[in-house]
């Protein structure tokens, strides 16, 4: 298309051609280009414009797709992360109410002996 006279040198140069191109895959006023190219070449003139789009098209939804599988598999690693500081913290929780209860069991065992001794010990002298 560097060759055809029209309006606007969309092709003329890299840079023409870059801008040219990205308001094709964006859709934004790609009709100017399509429209004087069909004029040269009425018969194929607008395959290039359609496969371009469509190609386009498909690698930009193929992006958004990776970039929203990245997100939801971010958010699940961050939901599992969070599950086992969770898991882990209600294990230390219940291991601590455990000691808390062994150490209330002792004491308990610790005042029935001393009761038992007191009272063998006045069984003892009530016997003797």
């Amino acid at each position: 298309f560097k060759d055809l006279e029209l309006s606007k040198e969309y092709f003329t140069r890299l840079d023409k051609t870059v801008f040219t191109l990205l308001q094709i895959i964006t859709l934004d006023n790609y009709g100017e280009p399509l429209r004087e190219v069909s004029l040269y070449y009425p018969y194929w003139g607008w395959i290039p414009f359609l496969l371009f789009i469509c190609l386009g098209s498909f690698m930009v939804f193929n992006l958004i797709v990776a970039s929203l599988c990245f997100s939801v598999a971010r958010i699940h690693n961050e939901e599992e992360k969070n599950q086992e500081k969770n898991e882990e913290f209600e294990q230390f929780k219940r291991l601590w109410i455990m000691e808390k209860q062994i150490s209330i069991l002792n004491e308990k065992q610790a005042e029935i002996s001393m009761h038992i001794e007191h009272l063998s010990e006045s069984v003892y002298a009530y016997m003797t």
